[in-house]
Order: structure tokens, then C-alpha cells, then sequence
């Protein structure tokens, strides 16, 4: 279909809205709107586009809850009740809250419910199973929407039939009850996602070319590619999610691969987009000017970016359709919205009238609901940063005062008329920065919510292989990349001792300058794979990210601000950052330090040489570290990852969702442990302390109580 028709009828579909009550989650009233939409289903592109348009209805509620109820944010003095009550976790009522709406899910689900009750996928057009690409997708949408609900209350009614009628009892008997631990059983059983899968890779992914969500000329065009939810990220997600054993991350983890392997070329080199520093000198005085303006064109109104995997746009003006302004508003920003009329002669010299909507936003303290925290700005300003030099290309010399580069992208200062504040701007990226002074201004307002973007799923990758045993793979993601010009290389040699008639087979491994040296032969081996003179060993398929086209990831996500990884930076390297860690976690839970410490110690005797070789009698892989070291090697690098999580995708809404689904994790192995480093994470962000600074501090004691009852996370289900 060409993509001036599907605005039309894109925008049409997001003009109809479904009103729904707090207490009738499953959507009764106005019940033509479905049976019109899904009874037929004889093009089921209306359909289609009906369910990504009540995906608008929960798209700003999820961010929100997924921010709110972090350790990232912070009130200000214009925070109303309602949000604040979010952010202490008082379990308010469904419905009490304009953001705490589990109709919204629902709505999105029984669209869902009816598509694939009357889907027709054997049916052909010219040979071609044409509705089998829709119904792979809206399998996919309903999972998602099924786990933002788990993640949000806990435990939710589960059902996949369409509902058309009032009172039909689901919401208190339902088919199934869902949680975040038994959702993907529940949708590998009942939800179709095995087979929507088999569709996807089949055959595709629908296509309906673009839209323009300012009108027919406004300039801005979002294709409607943009607006997927691919399968194998979906899975992956779910399997995630679960964390139930080593096979569910292994599992995580082969999703991902397969995604980053169909996409490998959105990973080319990306280093030019990365927030930085600059030496500037006046004489004996020296300054460092920050530029965050390359890591912040990630959030600019380029929709077409191969980092933006799945979002949900927004329209310019209420005649286009349903205008998504919420987030910005909440951050500080105040939308105008505007509509012009113009005539033009189209090439039959006939003269058209064209429709044209904008959004402009401006900055206003007093609407300026949220803030940063002082525990992120501190985790900010805690990373050392290596720069660079202009004259050699190579480190020059590490910064331990300055923090990560992209906090000033993420939360400039802006001036208005009564304050200078720091405003959350990536739902309205200023056009101008002055990195003497860290201030932005004149600002634009994004046309679209992301879902996912490539770095958050690739350090969902990185949580999936350490969980799955590979916690220096894992680092290496975030220090250094995953490419041959970082990772070192794997050989054996053989040695003759033509005397004593011996023959040694040695393992050797290269380093490489400023490369991920500290991978250990397991790892690197299970990565790589190697061929000796008697054994073969293949790599492990979903960590064989080397052997794509071209380089995969040939930078570290830390890299986005914290400067360049090299040998000589010692402030960010895996000995010294995950040795530290272990040690912290030790203290934080008064676990046994000495034995912390020892890990610590072998990790630097690890590291004591650039190229280790190792001699090794049978040629098999090498040994793995004990479970106990490995434990604590796993559960300190996933703490590293949610730092990293927080310095490159805070305020994307999925802050919340990360956290709780790590505390779940560590659970599985140490009971209560991850309950009470979410509550301990969550109650010091009003402290401003360094991370695992002054460690056993839990910050707001009544908070901290509250949240190591983990029913205390969930939003409270309504009661009927």
C-alpha cells in the first residue's frame, strides 16, 4: 500500500478512541468499534492499525511508571500528589491516578483477542499468505502488553479470547493468572508466539510505507517499519524476563543474537555518537567543555535511525490524531500546539489545500514535575572519563573529576524566568548547548515514544550472557565492543622438543593494544571458538557475534560518555571495576569481605601480563571459575550493567522494568538478595552518594522497609 493512503487511514484509525472504565478493564463499553474493526477481518489493515493506535493509550503511562519509580528520579517542589504517591510507592487504586490504568493494557489486548480469534492466516491473495505477517505482529504486541502489565501490577487476569459482552467474571476468574514468572508459559501454551514466530521469519514483516504525523506536507515522516515489535526481540525479552535458570538466559541470549545478526549493519562504527570532552587551555588555567550533542542526535527527530528499533509516534495537532504530550509535560516542557492551512497546485495544475500541524514546546519550572536524582547525578559524576587527544588520535590522559559526558545531554541546565535548572530533555532535544555552561536552549519536541532502541537491548544482551556464565564477555560489551579489533585472537601453537621426542600444545592468546585483554580463556574460547592439531571446539552460537560481515560493535556503550577505553585506563577496566565491585557488594550485604577481596586479588595477578600464553594438557575448553566466584563475578557485573543502564537509557521509561526484573534474578540464587538491593538502590536516591558510597546507608528507612516486600513494587489491582 502506498504511504499517502495509509496516512489517511492511519490518522483516521487514531482519531476513533474507546472510552473505558476503571472497573470494566476488558473494555465493554462501545463494543461496535471492535466487532466493526475484527468481525470480518477483509482487510485487515484497519484492524491492524487499530491496535497500533490503542497502543497510544498506554505508550505515556508506561514510560512514566517506568521513570517514577526508580532511583533516577527526583521530585521537585512542583511534584503534585498523584505522582508522588507513585514515587514513594503508596499503592494507590486503579483508576484514582490518571497514570495507573490497567484498562489501557487491556484495551490494547482485547484488540489483540479479536484480531487472531478471527484472523483467516490460510487464506491467499495472488498465492500469498497475506495476513500471516499482521498476525505474527499482533502475537507480538499482546505479549508485550501482557508484560508491561506483569511488570507493573504483579499479577494480572490472563486471556486470549476476544471479550464482547459485560460482566463476564474474567477480571476476578479468568482463564489463567499471569506473573512475571509464569507469563511466557502462559503465552507459549495459549498466546500463539511459537507460531507468529514461524510466521515472522517466513515471511516478513509488514509494510505500509510512512506517515506524517504534522499532515500531508509537515515535514516530518515516520515509516511505519518503525512501529514493529520484532519477534526475536520480544522473545528474548520474555525469556528475560523470567530468569528462571541458566537455560532462560541462555535462551535470552540466542533471541538477541539472532536480532543483532539480521542487523548487524546498524552497529557499524557508531563512536562518532558519543557525548565528550574537550581540553581547553588559557594560559596556566585549563577547562573542560563538554559536548553531549552527538550522543543526544540519538533522541532527535531522526525516526529513520537504525538505533530506534520500535516506537509509537505521535500526532502535531488533535485533527491529525491523538497527541502524545504527557512526558515532556511531566519533565518540565509546555506543549503549543498549532495548525496552518496553505494552497498549492499539484503536476495536473490543480490546486490543493494542505493541512499542516506543529508542536513546539518551551521550558517552564513550575511545570517541571521531575527531576534528576542526586544518587544518578552522583552516579554520573563518579566515572572517571578518558580523553582523547586531538593531536594522536590516542588516550591522553584519565579525567577522575568530570563524570560521564552524557549527563548534560540527558539533564542540561536551562534558564527560564525564574530558576536555573536542570530539565530531562530527551522528549525535547535543545537545538543549541553551550558547553562551557551546560545549558540548553530553544528546544523541539519529538513526534514519537520509543519502545526499544538498539543499545538498551544490546545491554540486555550483555545482562542475558552474564547471567548465562560469561560475566568478562559481558564487561567487555560495555568497556570495549565485540569486534576483532578489540577482542584478542585465539591460536595454539606446537612445540617439538625433537630430544626428548615431546610435542606441547599451547594456547596462546594475542593481545591487543587498548583491546578487551582480560577476557579469560573460557570466555573467549566459548566466543571464538579454536582449532588445534586434535580438537575443534565451535564457538557457543549466541556469543559468535565475530564472525559477522562486518565488525559488530567495534566501541563499549560506556564509551558513549565516559570517554575512550585503553589500556592505560585503569579507572575502567575489569579488574579494577568489577574487583571493586565484588568487595562493595560485600560490604553492602555484610557478606565476607576477606573472601571478596581475594577474588579482587586474582583478578589483578590475571592481568599481571599484556599476552598471557597458556599451556593446557587435554585441548578442551579451560576451566570455569568455581560457582561461589562466579556468583559473585555475575552479580557485580550485572550492578556495573544497571549503572550502565541508567547513565545511557535513563528516562526512556524503562528504569523500573530493569531494575525489578535484575532484583528478581538474584533472587533465584540468594533469596531476598535482590529485594533488598532494589529497596537499598531505591531508598538513597535522595543522598547524592557515589555508588556504594558509605554502603550500608539505606537512605529513607521507611521507603527501605516498605520495599523489601516485593508485593509493595506492584501497582494495586482493582478490586471488584
Amino acid at each position: 500500500m502506498k504511504a499517502k493512503s495509509i496516512i489517511g487511514l492511519f490518522f483516521c484509525l487514531l482519531s476513533v478512541t474507546v472510552t473505558t472504565s476503571s472497573c470494566e478493564d476488558m473494555l465493554t463499553p462501545d463494543m461496535d468499534n471492535y466487532m466493526d474493526a475484527n468481525k470480518s477481518l477483509k482487510d485487515s489493515v484497519y484492524s491492524y492499525f487499530g491496535i497500533i493506535n490503542s497502543l497510544q493509550g498506554v505508550i505515556e503511562q508506561n514510560i512514566i511508571l517506568g521513570d517514577v519509580r526508580s532511583d533516577l528520579m527526583g521530585t521537585t517542589a512542583y511534584t503534585s500528589d498523584s505522582l508522588a504517591k507513585l514515587a514513594n510507592f503508596e499503592r494507590v487504586s486503579d483508576g484514582d491516578n490518571s497514570l495507573v490504568s490497567r484498562a489501557a493494557y487491556y484495551n490494547v489486548i482485547n484488540h489483540c483477542n479479536f484480531y487472531m480469534a478471527n484472523a483467516d492466516t490460510v487464506s491467499t491473495k495472488n498465492y500469498n499468505f497475506y495476513m500471516r505477517k499482521e498476525f505474527a505482529q499482533v502475537a507480538f504486541i499482546r505479549a508485550w502488553a501482557y508484560m508491561q502489565l506483569v511488570q507493573n501490577y504483579g499479577r494480572v487476569p490472563f486471556i486470549v479470547k476476544p471479550v464482547d459482552k459485560a460482566d463476564t467474571g474474567w477480571e476476578t476468574n479468568p482463564e489463567d493468572w499471569a506473573t512475571p514468572d509464569n507469563l511466557l508459559d502462559l503465552l507459549l501454551a495459549k498466546g500463539n508466539i511459537e507460531r507468529a514466530y514461524e510466521f515472522e521469519k517466513q515471511y516478513g514483516f509488514p509494510q505500509y510505507g510512512a506517515i506524517s504525523p504534522a499532515g500531508s506536507t509537515g515535514g516530518v515522516s515516520i515509516s511505519t517499519q518503525k512501529m514493529l515489535f520484532p519477534g526475536d526481540i520480544v522473545m528474548g525479552e520474555l525469556y528475560l524476563m523470567r530468569g528462571a535458570s541458566k537455560s532462560d538466559f541462555e535462551k535470552a541470549a540466542s533471541y538477541y543474537h539472532e536480532y543483532f545478526t539480521d542487523e548487524h549493519d546498524a552497529f557499524s562504527n557508531r563512536r562518532a555518537n558519543s557525548a565528550t570532552y574537550e581540553k581547553i587551555e588559557f594560559g596556566d588555567r585549563v577547562n573542560y567543555v563538554v559536548s553531549p550533542q552527538n550522543w543526544m542526535n540519538l533522541f532527535a527527530n531522526n525516526y529513520g535511525d537504525k538505533e530506534i528499533v520500535t516506537l509509537i509516534p505521535s500526532a502535531a495537532n488533535a485533527s491529525f490524531g491523538k497527541v502524545l504530550t504527557r512526558v515532556p509535560q511531566f519533565y518540565g516542557f509546555v506543549p503549543h500546539s498549532e495548525i496552518s492551512t496553505g494552497q498549492s497546485v499539484n503536476s495536473s495544475g490543480e490546486t490543493e489545500t494542505n493541512t499542516v500541524g506543529a508542536i513546539s514546546i518551551s521550558p517552564n519550572v513550575r511545570a517541571r514535575q521531575i527531576a534528576p536524582s542526586a544518587s544518578y547525578e552522583a552516579l554520573s559524576k563518579a566515572q572517571a572519563y578518558c580523553l582523547q587527544s586531538k593531536e594522536t588520535d590516542e588516550p591522553d590522559e584519565v579525567l577522575p573529576d568530570v563524570g560521564d559526558a552524557r549527563f548534560a545531554g540527558v539533564a542540561p541546565y536551562v534558564v527560564t524566568e525564574d530558576s536555573r535548572d536542570r530539565f530531562i530533555q530527551k522528549y525535547g532535544l535543545g537545538r543549541n548547548f553551550n558547553g562551557f555552561l551546560g545549558e540548553a536552549t530553544n528546544f523541539n519536541f519529538r513526534y514519537a515514544l520509543v519502545v526499544y532502541r538498539m543499545h538498551q537491548i544490546m545491554l540486555h544482551y550483555a545482562e542475558a550472557i552474564n547471567r548465562a556464565g560469561y560475566p568478562n564477555l559481558a564487561f567487555a560489551i560495555l568497556r570495549d565492543g565485540f569486534c576483532s579489533e578489540v577482542i584478542p585472537s585465539v591460536r595454539v601453537d606446537t612445540i617439538v622438543d625433537s630430544v626428548n621426542y615431546v610435542k606441547t600444545a599451547t594456547l596462546v592468546l594475542d593481545s591487543i593494544e587498548d583491546g578487551a585483554n582480560f577476557i579469560r580463556p573460557y570466555e573467549l574460547i566459548a566466543a571464538l571458538g579454536y582449532q588445534g592439531p586434535d580438537t575443534t571446539i565451535a564457538a557457543v552460537p549466541y556469543l559468535n557475534l565475530y564472525d559477522l560481515n562486518v565488525n559488530f560493535l567495534n566501541y563499549g556503550i560506556h564509551e558513549h560518555g565516559g570517554g575512550v577505553s585503553s589500556d592505560d585506563n585503569f579507572a575502567y577496566n575489569y579488574a579494577t571495576t568489577v574487583g571493586q565491585r565484588i568487595i562493595d557488594e560485600a560490604i553492602r550485604t555484610g557478606g565476607n569481605v576477606e573472601q571478596a577481596r581475594r577474588y579482587a586479588a586474582r583478578m589483578m595477578d590475571d592481568e599481571s601480563t599484556s599476552t598471557p600464553s597458556y599451556t593446557i594438557v587435554s585441548l578442551t575448553l579451560p576451566e570455569q571459575m568455581d560457582e561461589e566466584e562466579l556468583l559473585a563475578h555475575q552479580n557485580a557485573v550485572e550492578t556495573l550493567i544497571a549503572d550502565e543502564l541508567a547513565l545511557e537509557t535513563s528516562f526512556e521509561g524503562t528504569r523500573f522494568y530493569d531494575l525489578t526484573r535484575m532484583a528478581r534474578h538474584k533472587n533465584v540464587v540468594q533469596p531476598d538478595y535482590g529485594t533488598r538491593w532494589f529497596a537499598w538502590l531505591v531508598a538513597r536516591r535522595a543522598l547524592g552518594l557515589a555508588p556504594y558510597e558509605d554502603a550500608t546507608n539505606v537512605g529513607d528507612a521507611t521507603l527501605y522497609g516498605r520495599l523489601i516486600s516485593m508485593d509493595n513494587w506492584y501497582l494495586q489491582n482493582p478490586v471488584y
